[in-house]
């Protein structure tokens, strides 16, 4: 059997030549705007559709964790899925959270043009689709906040932190977020089935975003299984809110 540092080495070498490379050199974020395609090449909106009407088997424990803990204190919550996609985690995980019996409701944050596609699309009609928080729907129900591969793709992620929350979520999940020694932009190369686009993305120290979220508490945290770049680690975290709402 093949050494764990191997497999790990040769598992991050396969998924930067054929999906993702990174880049470190920029030193603003409009260094890297300037080298990238951005994020309205519309290769990206269709291979998010296509992903979308994909069947979605494939499950996180880091995920199947967090609506666990959800269900020990809650019967039903609001979710604001912040640079959500076509729903993929909604397809994910709704049979999740049937099973588990919370009730849900799920908004999805995303750019306009996604928005007014998504919206006249009927397979999609069990997700709200936002332009910003002013359009979010809640019910009464305690929040999560969902930072799952977004926040480091936005120009002013405090600004968006500081917005989001001002809805006191209960719970605030993020994964898939690289980490390095300081908080500075850069570039990632990703692959589409059309080709190849470059969108620039922000490489956070810890202790930097970890501060934004002042008031809530690391339930769990995790590494990801697949980490695709030597410069920086990509990481997971569960949070909970300590304040009364």
């Amino acid at each position: 059997m093949m050494p764990t540092l191997i497999l790990r080495v040769l598992n991050r070498l396969r998924w930067e030549n054929e999906k993702w490379t990174f880049f470190h050199k920029n030193k603003t974020w409009q260094d890297a705007r300037n080298r990238s395609s951005g994020y309205e090449n519309p290769d990206i909106f269709e291979q998010a559709l296509i992903n979308s009407k994909k069947e979605k088997s494939e499950k996180s424990q880091s995920w199947i964790n967090l609506f666990d803990d959800i269900k020990k204190e809650s019967s039903a919550i609001d979710i604001i899925d912040f640079g959500g996609g076509l729903g993929d985690k909604y397809f994910r995980y709704k049979d999740t959270l049937k099973a588990l019996e919370l009730n849900f409701s799920w908004n999805i944050i995303e750019q306009n043009d996604w928005v007014n596609i998504a919206r006249g699309q009927q397979y999609l009609e069990g997700i709200k689709f936002c332009k910003s928080l002013d359009e979010v729907q809640l019910h009464s129900c305690d929040v999560l906040l969902i930072f799952s591969s977004s926040i480091c793709y936005l120009e002013n992620p405090n600004y968006v932190i500081k917005e989001a929350l001002k809805f006191e979520p209960k719970w605030v999940f993020i994964d898939r977020i690289p980490f390095s020694r300081k908080t500075s932009p850069g570039t990632q190369k990703a692959k589409t089935d059309k080709g190849y686009y470059k969108v620039p993305i922000w490489f956070f120290k810890l202790s930097d975003l970890l501060d934004e979220f002042s008031g809530y508490a690391v339930m769990r945290t995790w590494r990801e299984e697949i980490q695709p770049t030597h410069i920086a680690t990509f990481r997971g975290f569960s949070l909970k809110r300590t304040f009364q709402s």
